[in-house]
């Protein structure tokens, strides 16, 4: 009776535990992300409330990107590197407790740094994002934004 049973249910079509579709590699980039917060470098010449109105805004990643501050590019070519947390926020001289702030968001002190570059259009600045898991990290104009999707 167990025999028929399943014999009747591979006829049926549900196939046999051996036959498990793989799915896709998810691509960790790939989102719409929102500018949720932001880190201000001390050199920065945007203001507090150039930083605030960014909020709800959003970054769009896929075969090329669209930001508020760097444009639309349809096709980019991706770079794929290591960062450090420390080396970022130094680079944009975001403070000792700006940095623990951006722990707190969600990233780690090990990044994962994409630079996207466009392909054909010259005049579309490049982007750099940073990544752990959902949660990212772009800096413009001496501001660091901070991104969930």
């Amino acid at each position: 009776m167990v025999r028929t049973l399943l014999a009747s249910l591979l006829i049926a079509g549900c196939g046999t535990p051996d036959a498990v579709t793989p799915k896709a590699a998810v691509d960790p980039l790939t989102f719409t992300w929102l500018v949720s917060s932001h880190e201000m470098g001390t050199k920065s010449s945007l203001s507090e409330e150039d930083a605030l109105g960014t909020y709800g805004r959003e970054v769009v990643i896929g075969a090329g990107y669209t930001t508020p501050w760097h444009g639309t590019c349809d096709q980019a070519k991706r770079e794929q590197g290591k960062a450090s947390l420390v080396e970022v926020t130094a680079d944009v001289d975001i403070s000792p407790a700006g940095r623990a702030r951006v722990k707190q968001f969600g990233l780690q002190e090990k990044l994962v740094e994409y630079r996207l570059v466009c392909q054909y259009k010259a005049s579309t600045l490049p982007l750099t994002i940073w990544l752990t898991g959902e949660r990212a990290m772009t800096c413009f104009g001496g501001v660091c934004y901070l991104l969930s999707h």
